[in-house]
């Protein structure tokens, strides 16, 4: 009898906490919620007057401050990606693409980044993208070349990302900006479509 008053008391705990849950029952927002941002369709257009054939995201904005040089305006992402399309001759090329090599490593800040091969449907251009996996204000870039002179470079710049920011909080709008960039590496090509 002793024995089952014991096993009653526990069995009456065990039950007044379950109904409980073991804490408060109201709800507590977060301090910090990430907004949920619309990315664009993936629906690209070829660009006029540029040196190569390269497509953008239809929705994107685009401005060209200077010959060989465009800038895809992403305003929902606080984002633009800055692309050059530029022609060297002889070792310039090596030595162009070295620049860009340590440009590109300077503006990852030590954080690290996927790396990621593409080559054109032509074949005419290889390419490499890398992806930051932290937070940094140049979370995609990437370096391509026909290997003959053609430079094609660019960044994406987010100047909304801050020290505290969290790679999580602005994954949506580097995955689109990634998907963007490969649809444009795998279209590129010398033939102005």
């Amino acid at each position: 009898m002793k024995h089952s008053a014991s096993l009653l008391v526990i069995l009456t705990s065990v039950l007044a906490a379950c109904s409980h849950g073991g804490g408060e029952d109201t709800a507590t927002p977060r301090r910090h919620a990430y907004p949920r941002v619309q990315t664009y369709d993936s629906v690209y257009t070829a660009v006029d007057s540029f040196p190569v054939h390269f497509e953008v995201n239809a929705q994107a904005g685009r401005r060209m401050p200077r010959t060989g040089w465009l800038d895809v305006v992403y305003p929902t992402y606080g984002a633009t990606m800055h692309v050059s399309a530029l022609s060297y001759s002889g070792d310039r090329l090596e030595a162009e693409l070295e620049k860009r090599r340590e440009r590109i490593t300077l503006n990852l800040y030590g954080l690290s980044a996927a790396t990621e091969h593409v080559t054109s449907v032509d074949s005419s251009f290889e390419a490499v993208v890398l992806v930051s996996n932290d937070a940094t204000t140049t979370p995609v870039q990437f370096l391509a070349t026909d290997g003959h002179g053609m430079l094609v470079t660019g960044a994406a710049y987010m100047p909304g990302v801050r020290p505290e920011s969290t790679a999580d909080s602005i994954a949506p709008q580097v995955d689109a900006l990634h998907r963007d960039i490969l649809h444009a590496l795998k279209q590129l090509c010398h033939e102005v479509k």
